[in-house]
C-alpha cells in the first residue's frame, strides 16, 4: 500500500487548480477549503524531507499558492 501522503498532496494541488478555473464564487471557497485540509493532512503524514521541500515550494514569493489566497479574481 503506498503511502497516505501520495493520496492526499495530489488532491489538494487538484483543488486548488480548480480554484483556479472556477468562476462561481461558492466553487472557489469550496475548493480552497478542501484543498487547504487535504494539503496539511497530506503534510501532516509526509517523510520530514518532503515536508522541508514543501515549505520550500509554498514559501516563494511567486508561489502560486501564495498569490491563490491574495489575488483577486474579476
Amino acid at each position: 500500500m503506498p503511502p497516505a501522503y501520495l493520496f492526499f498532496l495530489p488532491i489538494a494541488f487538484g483543488a486548488f487548480w480548480l480554484n483556479l478555473r472556477a468562476r462561481e464564487e461558492l466553487i472557489c471557497i469550496i475548493t480552497a477549503i478542501s484543498g487547504s485540509f487535504f494539503l496539511i493532512l497530506g503534510l501532516m503524514l509526509a517523510p520530514w524531507f518532503i515536508q522541508l521541500l514543501m515549505l520550500i515550494f509554498l514559501c516563494r514569493p511567486e508561489s502560486l499558492l501564495i498569490n491563490l489566497f491574495f489575488k483577486r479574481k474579476h
